[in-house]
């Protein structure tokens, strides 16, 4: 088998690891979200210079948030759709060989038979 092949076993790694990365990613997302709401809020009950520093500090931070999200979908490593193909890659494989090796039951009679 050439390097650039998948093994089904390899693809339902590859499957499994592509879905925990993408739960891991929502609650990072979400834990992130959480983040900057409490710092917001944090920065109205500053007044004063102290309190608008904050405040800017918090909208860098989720511009910043943001556009790392932006480019991850933008350049494909949209992992839940990663999963969905490499799932669909997977069941396609499996649906072929079955096929591919019911014709081959008939060569692999014993000669002698």
């Amino acid at each position: 088998m050439s390097n650039n092949q998948l093994n089904l076993q390899e693809s339902s790694a590859l499957g499994e690891n592509s879905q925990a990365t993408m739960e891991q990613s929502d609650t990072m997302r979400q834990e992130v979200q959480i983040l900057i709401s409490e710092i917001e809020e944090l920065s109205k009950a500053l007044e004063g210079p102290a309190g608008d520093k904050l405040k800017e500090g918090v909208g860098g931070l989720a511009a910043c948030f943001n556009d790392l999200m932006n480019w991850c979908v933008r350049n494909g490593m949209n992992m839940a759709d990663a999963h969905s193909i490499l799932g669909q890659t997977e069941m396609d494989a499996v649906d072929l060989y079955g096929k591919e090796a019911s014709n081959l039951d008939g060569l692999t009679r014993s000669v002698n038979a």
